[in-house]
């Protein structure tokens, strides 16, 4: 694959964002409804599907390997949709507190078809990803942040005050118990044995997946609240921060490898909170997306190689949606906020392809295997197919 020989790392800026209080309507014609809302480029994907639930979600759409997409909602709801077709085959109901708005963390699914999903009110859940069967439920001391399944049939839950836990995938029974000093905010990510996770004053541990002893530990000095961490396949961690810098780590032993500050050009001064989830994929270029939209390469020796804008209009206001995900050999799609969905060039940041401009998007963009991407607005999740 093209993308992945040049090793490119790529990461979206993203902050809290005014909800436009207009939600997705109803169609009985679907496809030319939103067809007619993107451009020229519009050949490269098509509508599949969309399909409007209860009420919005902030997190990824995943689809199982059941062929389920699952879709954690802020009703405490958690919907299995067909990857096909989007029919709701069914509906989990998690316990709320009526103070609380649903789900924090997840959904992350295993080979064996489960799912998971982390809430508020301080419970983990495992569900099966073909019924929404409830298979066990693990009560944390606080909000449930993190869930990363490794081994076997093990899964870490990360809660809010700093404990950790590895527990069964198979029935939830505890394995191990450790407590991080400070905060934790991060969904864990997981390289050579450890789980590397992030406090959200600036604390970056890795523990042994084996035991939960903490092997090393870097005190960064800045917040990661909204930060999120990544992992490559050469093992470096990579953490973007709340302010206009990232880190790579060596994941083995913690060691600072580059730190990477944004220039605050005119067009950049949006973009000090960079904290969408960053995608390494080896040892070459680094991408690194802001929060007006512009994208800035740069060489593993921190060096700018070119800067880019992805041509969406800029708004004095933040989105949450924005991560990328790669779609193929050459191309990242993203979440683009008020400005739809965009496929970019991952060499260049061209746009190759925009859909639902105006449409504001409330999720990250889920690339399944086959080249379909899933992703949510508001109370409904729409289903693309690059042609």
């Amino acid at each position: 694959m093209i993308l992945c020989g040049s090793g490119a790392l790529i990461c979206i800026g993203a902050v809290l964002m005014q909800v436009n209080g207009q939600p997705a309507k109803e169609c009985t014609a679907t496809a030319v409804e939103v067809r007619k809302r993107t451009t020229r480029l519009a050949t490269a994907a098509r509508l599949i599907w969309k399909q409007r639930l209860v009420k919005q979600t902030w997190l990824e759409p995943i689809l199982a390997n059941s062929g389920v997409v699952i879709v954690p909602s802020e009703s405490f709801q958690v919907f299995g949709l067909s990857a096909d077709s989007g029919k709701v085959l069914w509906t989990f109901h998690a316990e709320s507190t009526g103070n609380e708005k649903g789900f924090v963390s997840g959904p992350v699914t295993d080979d064996e078809g489960r799912a998971f999903v982390g809430a508020k009110t301080h419970a983990a859940y495992a569900l099966d990803s073909r019924t929404g069967r409830l298979l066990w439920m693990f009560r944390a001391p606080s909000h449930v942040v993190g869930l990363l399944p490794y081994g076997a049939a093990s899964i870490l839950v990360c809660s809010a005050d700093g404990s950790v836990y590895a527990l069964s995938r198979l029935d939830g029974s505890e394995e191990w118990r450790t407590r991080i000093r400070g905060p934790l905010r991060n969904q864990p990510v997981r390289t050579a044995g450890l789980a590397v996770l992030a406090t959200r004053e600036g604390t970056v541990v890795g523990l042994n997946l084996t035991n939960g002893e903490i092997v090393w530990s870097r005190e960064l000095g800045i917040g990661t609240r909204w930060g999120a961490l990544t992992v490559g396949k050469d093992g470096a961690v990579v953490l973007t921060t709340d302010q206009n810098r990232a880190f790579i780590l060596n994941g083995r032993n913690g060691d600072l490898l580059l730190e990477i500050t944004f220039p605050e050009t005119a067009e950049y001064k949006l973009s000090g909170l960079i904290d969408g989830k960053p995608l390494l994929l080896g040892s070459g270029s680094m991408l690194f997306a802001g929060r007006d939209a512009s994208l800035h390469c740069y060489e593993r020796n921190g060096r700018l190689k070119w800067t880019s804008f992805l041509g969406l209009e800029r708004h004095n206001v933040a989105t949450r949606a924005g991560s990328p995900a790669l779609l193929d050999s050459g191309h990242i799609v993203v979440a683009g906020g008020h400005e739809g969905v965009v496929i970019v060039d991952a060499f260049t940041g061209n746009v190759k392809w925009r859909g639902l401009p105006g449409t504001w998007l409330t999720t990250p963009v889920h690339v399944a295997s086959d080249r379909q991407f899933y992703f949510g607005s508001g109370d409904t999740i729409f289903a693309f197919a690059c042609r």
